[in-house]
């Protein structure tokens, strides 16, 4: 995967409403310069409700197909029209759960697994909050991270999570267009500050926060021909272990909550499971 973009504010929704409406609007999609416009200042799922002008869109737009995370096409309706789509999900190989988080992330800035689990229904089916948690635990610890939890705020029950696409301010639903300051430490460039230990010691917090929601969506996956690919992987490396001349131990490094690794074991094989998340192996045991 290759690096993640700084993305401005403006940037930030521009792709973040292109992302929402191919999924929402297929029938509307690509998308013209009006279009985009509309959709970056509609006043619902938007936190906060911008006021962008076409000469404003028509710059972020071209700084984003500079980047390359936008393209153009033409489109014939009568007359040729220029429309945009999006290339930033190909081009970072976002799954459609992730792609789903991220595009409301984009949208609506902090928020928990809860308030994710609700805005992001028309964009993919989560089972449950568990669900969305262990997606969260899978994009902070992606190389390179593509989320990271937040510390709670005050009276605040959940801990909120944030993009890693650029600067993310603090909102609040009630405070409508107004822009509130940034959040210490709610950016990339803050995260990458801190140093390589710092940074790793979040994303092992936000990992093990989730631990438990990660091991109940995760434990029976590999039964029941529910993921038949990864199954076939397994029970090959199970024949190569087992075998007199190639085989031997085997570690799965990473194990998280180790359904994995216990797969493994109840076919015969001498499996280890190993992850620098306590909470993780806590899981496991």
């Amino acid at each position: 995967m290759s690096d993640l973009p700084e993305l401005t504010a403006e940037e930030q929704r521009v792709l973040g409403s292109l992302l929402e409406k191919e999924v929402t609007v297929p029938g509307s999609y690509p998308m013209s310069v009006n279009a985009v416009i509309t959709a970056c200042n509609q006043s619902s799922s938007r936190e906060p409700v911008t006021d962008y002008d076409e000469a404003t869109v028509h710059r972020v737009l071209r700084a984003l197909k500079e980047q390359d995370l936008v393209a153009v096409t033409w489109q014939d309706s009568g007359r040729r029209t220029l429309k945009y789509v999006q290339t930033i999900a190909a081009r970072h190989e976002w799954a459609p759960d992730e792609r789903a988080l991220l595009t409301v992330l984009l949208l609506r800035g902090a928020q928990a697994p809860g308030a994710l689990k609700t805005r992001t229904e028309r964009l993919h089916a989560f089972a449950d909050r568990a669900e969305v948690e262990a997606c969260l635990a899978r994009m902070a610890t992606a190389e390179p991270p593509l989320v990271i939890q937040q510390p709670k705020r005050p009276r605040e029950q959940d801990h909120r999570w944030i993009h890693l696409l650029g600067p993310v301010e603090a909102s609040d639903a009630s405070t409508g267009p107004a822009t509130a300051s940034a959040e210490p430490g709610s950016d990339r460039e803050s995260v990458l500050a801190a140093g390589a230990e710092a940074r790793d010691a979040k994303v092992r917090a936000s990992y093990g926060a989730v631990a438990a929601a990660y091991a109940a969506a995760l434990t029976d996956e590999l039964l029941d021909d529910k993921q038949p690919f990864e199954t076939w992987v397994l029970d090959r490396v199970i024949a190569h272990a087992a075998d007199e001349r190639t085989g031997g131990p085997v570690v799965e490094v990473g194990c998280g909550p180790g359904h994995t690794t216990a797969y493994l074991a109840a076919a015969g094989a001498e499996a280890t499971g190993i992850d620098l998340t306590p909470e993780m192996i806590e899981q496991a045991r």
